[in-house]
């Protein structure tokens, strides 16, 4: 935070002070746009959802948010119209969701004083887990704010800032499991992820990227 603050509160504080306490600059640019911007592109010409009457949470549920930013966040090519075939998607959610099964599952079951895997007592391992959360969460909703303000796109790449995290919780879930039944030697699992990504890529880039993004099936 110090850090965020040493490098980038500068420019907060100056939009604070020359835009009138808009720290964002946001109606600034609503207001550029709507001097300078095509007739069909000005804001008050644009439909959105928020116009609607729309709640902001029920974005999230219209016409498949969720589903569609999920495809989009693992692999959708050309013009959000090709997409690769459903296994894909399918094996990426049950690895996503069993490594941070298993991470929540070690978090709570490892108690306190035990060193981490940065090192750190369990209080900043807490603060780290939250931090990284809401590192998560955060393009989650300001994704879905602009699809529910602006212009309804579910897209993963206003997502992509969510990777780190979310790999991070994955692989220490599989890392902490791996490290409990190591003694039964089958500690395979991190190695084993690699493996199956790399499959799945191969898979992608031999059933969707070459024959329908480049046409080499013709």
């Amino acid at each position: 935070f110090i850090v965020f603050i040493a490098l980038s509160g500068w420019y907060f504080i100056r939009n604070c002070i020359i835009y009138d306490g808009d720290i964002f600059a946001r109606n600034v640019a609503v207001n550029c746009a709507e001097l300078n911007a095509q007739e069909s592109f000005k804001p008050a010409n644009v439909y959105n959802l928020k116009k609607t009457g729309m709640k902001f949470l029920s974005v999230f549920f219209y016409k498949d948010w969720i589903i569609y930013s999920f495809y989009s966040f693992i692999a959708v090519f050309g013009h959000m119209s090709i997409y690769v075939s459903e296994y894909i998607y399918f094996l990426y959610g049950v690895i996503f969701c069993s490594g941070i099964f298993l991470f929540i599952f070690s978090f709570f079951k490892n108690k306190a004083t035990n060193y981490n895997y940065v090192g750190s007592y369990r209080k900043q391992y807490v603060l780290l887990a939250i931090n990284l959360f809401l590192c998560f969460l955060i393009p989650v909703f300001l994704s879905a704010y602009y699809s529910w303000s602006n212009n309804y796109q579910p897209q993963g790449r206003y997502l992509i800032s969510s990777l780190l995290p979310l790999m991070l919780f994955v692989t220490k879930g599989f890392d902490s499991f791996s490290l409990q039944i190591r003694s039964k030697t089958i500690n395979f699992l991190i190695p084993g992820n690699l493996l199956v990504f790399l499959t799945l890529f191969i898979c992608v880039l031999c059933t969707t990227i070459i024959p329908k993004c480049f046409g080499l099936n013709k």
